[in-house]
């Protein structure tokens, strides 16, 4: 299991004491879940497609994503 959270064009914290990351590690708690955030997938330009249910491999520490599986089918 792993999770992706990416940036938002328009997000604002109104002065929150806190990031968005330390908020998610608030919630998820101590866990290994490897999380890849801020990067450009959803609400964001350039917006990168990442299919769904696809196997893949996210290496949090080096911030990378690798896909397994084709993401379209012939």
């Amino acid at each position: 299991m792993s999770s992706y959270i990416g940036k938002h064009d328009h997000f604002n914290d109104l002065g929150s004491p806190f990031s968005l990351n330390e908020l998610l590690i608030e919630i998820i708690g101590d866990s290994n879940i490897p999380i890849l955030s801020n990067f450009d997938i959803g609400h964001i330009f350039p917006s990168h497609v990442f299919p769904i249910g696809i196997e893949v491999i996210l290496n949090a520490d080096e911030g990378t994503l690798t896909f397994l599986e084709d993401g379209v089918l012939e």
